[in-house]
C-alpha cells in the first residue's frame, strides 16, 4: 500500500470516528432530555404531553432570543463598517490646512520695496540729475562764484519725468535773498525774486517760449547781466528784462520744485568784460564743488535674507504689505523682529483692510507692547503700553504671534500676552510690517498658517 493510500485511509478513519462521537453525544443529549422530562412527569402532577408542550415553548423562546442577538451583532458590525468607510473617505479627501512661510530670499510675495525721499541729487556723466519727492517743495544746489559787473550765464536742461512744475537757474546772495529764472514743464516762463521773508517779485507765468517736457527735448536758458540789470533768453528768444537790485549775487545754481526729475546738462558763465570763461560745467566729470546727496524719509528693501525698514524722519510712520491667503476664519501670524539701530519708537506688524482701516501690533525695543485699531483713518482704540519684563537678551529679537479666531485677536511677544481685541474688517487683509521714527528694524521668518 502506498503512502498516499495510507493517508487517505487514516483520514477516513478519523472522520468516521468524529461523526460517530458527534452522533453518540447527540443521542446522549436527546436521551438526557427525554429522561429529564420523564422524571419531571413522575415528580409533578403534569402529564408527559403537558411537559412536552412546555419544553417546546422554552426551546422556541431561547432559539428566538439567540437569533435576535446574532442579528443585533450583525447590524452593529454593519454600522461600524459604514462608519469606517466614511472616516476613511474623510481622511483621504479632507483638505490640509494651508501654511505660508516668507523667508525674504526674494520678493515673490510682492512687498512694496521703495524709497520715500525729500530729494535726490546725483551726478551722472554729462548731467546733474535733480529729483524731488514732495509736492510744492523746492530744492536747489549751487556753487560760489566771483562774478564781474558784466557776465553771461547759459544752461541747458531737460525735463525727464514727473509732474509739470517749475525749475530754474537760481542766483543767490543768501538762502533768503535770491532770483529765479524759471521754466515750467508746459513750456512757460517767469522771473521771481525773494528778499528776506517774502517774494518781492512773484511768479507770473507767461507765454510758451520753452519746449514742453517730453523726456528728451532740452531747453537753453541764457541770462545776460550788466550791473545787476538782466536780459533773460529762452532758446535764443528774449523772454524778459529787468533788474535784480539790490541782490548781490554770490552763488549760481539750479532749483527744482515738486515731484519731477530734471537733468541739468551743462552750465557755463562768461566774463563779458574780459571775454573769458569763468567756468564751463558739463559734469563729465563735475568740476565744481556741487553737493549731490539724497535726503531720505524712509526705505523698504530686502537685504541679507531679511526685510529691512528704516525711517529718517522722527514723525514718519510707514509700512510695506503683501497679501498671501484667501479668506480664513482662523489663522496664526508669526514674525521675528530685530531692532538694528535708532531711537525707542514703535515698530511691528499690521493687519490691513485698507490704508485707513487696520490693526497694528505695536512693539518697542525696550520691551513694551500694545495693539492699536484704526478705522476710517481714525484711531478708535489705542491699548496701554505693557512692559513685558523681557530680559536684555530677549530684547535683541522679538517673536510676534497674532492669533486670529474669527474677528477676535490675541497678541503675544516672545510667548507673553500683550493685548487682545476685536477686528471690524470683513475681508481677509493684507499683512503689513511697519516702523515709526528714526530707527532701523529687520523682519524675518514670517509664517501665516490656517487653524
Amino acid at each position: 500500500m502506498s503512502k498516499i493510500e495510507e493517508k487517505i485511509l487514516e483520514e477516513i478513519r478519523k472522520r468516521v470516528l468524529e461523526r460517530d462521537e458527534n452522533l453518540r453525544l447527540q443521542k446522549d443529549k436527546n436521551e438526557y432530555r427525554k429522561a429529564t422530562k420523564e422524571a419531571l412527569a413522575e415528580m409533578t402532577s403534569l402529564s408527559k404531553t403537558e411537559i412536552d408542550e412546555i419544553s417546546g415553548q422554552v426551546e422556541h423562546e431561547i432559539l428566538y432570543k439567540e437569533k435576535q442577538k446574532k442579528a443585533k451583532y450583525k447590524r452593529i458590525a454593519l454600522w461600524v463598517a459604514i462608519a469606517g468607510v466614511f472616516i476613511s473617505l474623510w481622511v483621504i479627501t479632507r483638505k490640509p490646512k494651508e501654511k505660508f512661510t516668507e523667508s525674504f530670499s526674494d520678493n515673490k510675495a510682492g512687498w512694496g520695496l521703495y524709497e520715500t525721499f525729500d530729494y535726490k541729487r546725483t551726478i551722472n556723466p554729462g548731467a546733474y540729475i535733480f529729483e524731488t519727492g514732495i509736492d510744492n517743495y523746492c530744492y536747489w544746489d549751487y556753487v560760489p562764484v566771483d562774478l564781474p559787473a558784466k557776465y553771461t550765464i547759459e544752461a541747458k536742461s531737460t525735463w525727464l519725468e514727473g509732474v509739470f512744475d517749475e525749475y530754474s537757474i537760481i542766483l543767490t546772495e543768501t538762502n533768503t535773498d535770491y532770483a529765479c529764472f524759471q521754466l515750467n514743464s508746459e513750456g512757460k516762463y517767469s522771473y521771481a525774486q525773494h528778499q528776506g521773508t517774502k517774494w518781492t517779485i512773484s511768479n507770473t507765468w507767461k507765454s510758451k517760449l520753452a519746449n514742453t517736457g517730453d523726456g528728451k527735448t532740452s531747453n537753453i536758458q541764457k541770462i545776460i547781466v550788466k550791473n545787476n540789470d538782466f536780459e533773460y533768453y529762452i532758446n535764443d528768444q528774449l523772454a524778459e528784462s529787468g533788474t535784480m537790485k539790490p541782490l548781490a549775487v554770490r552763488n549760481v545754481g539750479f532749483r527744482v520744485c515738486s515731484k519731477q526729475i530734471i537733468a541739468l546738462n551743462y552750465i557755463k558763465i562768461t566774463d563779458d568784460i574780459k571775454n573769458t570763461l569763468i567756468f564751463n560745467e558739463n559734469f563729465s566729470p563735475a568740476q565744481k564743488a556741487w553737493s549731490p546727496e539724497i535726503k531720505l524719509q524712509n526705505y523698504r528693501k530686502i537685504e541679507n535674507g531679511k526685510l529691512t525698514l528704516e525711517g529718517f524722519s522722527q514723525k514718519d510712520f510707514f509700512w510695506t504689505s503683501a497679501k498671501f491667503l484667501k479668506i480664513y476664519p482662523n489663522y496664526d501670524f508669526h514674525v521675528t523682529c530685530e531692532p538694528i539701530k535708532g531711537e525707542v519708537n514703535e515698530f511691528g506688524a499690521m493687519i490691513l483692510f485698507s490704508k485707513d482701516d487696520f490693526v497694528s501690533f505695536d512693539l518697542r525695543k525696550n520691551g513694551k507692547a500694545r495693539s492699536t485699531e484704526c478705522y476710517g483713518g481714525v484711531y478708535i482704540r489705542t491699548g496701554n503700553n505693557i512692559d513685558l519684563n523681557l530680559t536684555e537678551n530677549e530684547k535683541k529679537s522679538f517673536k510676534i504671534l497674532v492669533q486670529i479666531r474669527g474677528k477676535n485677536y490675541s497678541y503675544f511677544v516672545n510667548g507673553k500676552k500683550a493685548d487682545e481685541g476685536t477686528m471690524k474688517g470683513s475681508e481677509f487683509p493684507f499683512i503689513g510690517l511697519y516702523v515709526s521714527g528714526l530707527q532701523k528694524v529687520s523682519f524675518d521668518n514670517l509664517v501665516i498658517e490656517e487653524k
